[in-house]
């Protein structure tokens, strides 16, 4: 063999090892998950229970977020989480067509996604607006806002790693894809968006007469939230706004309206140690120390998913439900997922 064709055989051999190792490089990263793994049932709830703990800390903190912002930023964000993973979760059924307005953008069926990705760039996103830096506690303003963008980005480090560079630059804008979609449809409800930035409204004027609703002592405070009434539902329907009407307003002492309020007066102000205690712990109102009422269910639920190692499907799935007015399937069940027996 002369010296030019041993030359020649040589680059090729060279060229045809380097092929060996670049050709996996150079492959779809969609092949580093199969489609038999990309369920959500798959994956573990790390990423769900992590921004929930951080939003029982930003409530804590945060201003004006009590009794209605709270549990509407908390539907929001977690609607949004569970519809971003929807392919993901073949048992379980979308909620946009049960929300009026609602529209997102469907996700492209033939690619893979990291729905853990997908579900942490929702979070991220919706807590940015949804519980923004100038409703927190001055004196815990910077921290709390620093831990939103840590655990964003301390996910995405191991994700990215984990998924492939394409799998996750698709989730991620998944996510933000969907995020924008639930925050546009925010905007549309009047009486709930940004509320909290003016929780007691001077256009509000409390009706004048015995028994009505009226400033009192000590700080007599304007109304709270007195539009509240007309912000969109997502439980229950406006037909469903029924309540049995109030005992009629009465100062004599023979009747039932003076006998209940005297029975709060006397329990109240009679109360042992141990009861007050109990009272204080449930009391939800002083921003700094104790979390509003919908937090606190938040945290409840998420010591039961810890405990009961739960799957991110089944996690996605908790946090949506308390959101979601359940409906009956043609076999009577009141039902969240599909009916399976059906």
């Amino acid at each position: 063999m002369n010296k030019s064709v041993l030359s020649a055989f040589s680059k090729f051999a060279a060229f045809a090892i380097l092929l060996v190792f670049l050709l996996p490089a150079c492959q779809n990263d969609d092949n580093q998950i199969t489609k038999e793994e990309n369920l959500a049932a798959n994956e573990d709830a790390a990423v769900p229970l992590a921004w929930m703990k951080l939003y029982t800390e930003l409530d804590r903190y945060a201003q004006g977020f009590r009794p209605g912002p709270c549990p509407r930023a908390l539907a929001y964000i977690n609607i949004g989480a569970y519809e971003a993973a929807m392919i993901s979760m073949p048992e379980y059924q979308s909620l946009e067509s049960v929300f009026t307005g609602l529209d997102m953008q469907k996700a492209d069926y033939s690619k893979t996604y990291h729905w853990p990705t997908v579900v942490n760039s929702v979070y991220a996103t919706l807590f940015k607006h949804f519980v923004p830096g100038n409703i927190l506690m001055p004196a815990q303003q910077a921290n709390l806002q620093f831990q939103v963008l840590t655990l964003e980005e301390d996910f995405n480090e191991t994700f990215r790693a984990k998924a492939g560079k394409d799998v996750f630059e698709r989730s991620k804008q998944r996510g933000i894809e969907v995020a924008e979609a639930i925050w546009e449809w925010s905007t549309t409800d009047p009486f709930g968006h940004e509320i909290y930035l003016n929780p007691r409204p001077s256009s509000y004027v409390p009706p004048q007469g015995p028994g009505l609703w009226q400033p009192t002592a000590p700080d007599y405070g304007k109304a709270l939230f007195p539009y509240w009434g007309q912000a969109r539902t997502f439980a229950i329907q406006q037909d469903d706004k029924l309540a049995k009407p109030p005992i009629a307003f009465s100062e004599s002492p023979n009747s039932l309206f003076f006998n209940q309020a005297q029975e709060v007066y006397l329990t109240v102000n009679e109360l042992d140690f141990e009861n007050k205690w109990i009272a204080q712990f449930w009391s939800d109102d002083v921003t700094g120390m104790a979390l509003s009422p919908a937090a606190r269910w938040i945290a409840i639920t998420t010591q039961v998913l810890e405990k009961e190692d739960a799957s991110l499907e089944l996690a996605l799935y908790a946090y949506a439900k308390g959101v979601h007015r359940p409906e009956r399937c043609k076999c009577g069940l009141l039902v969240f997922q599909v009916c399976l027996q059906c």
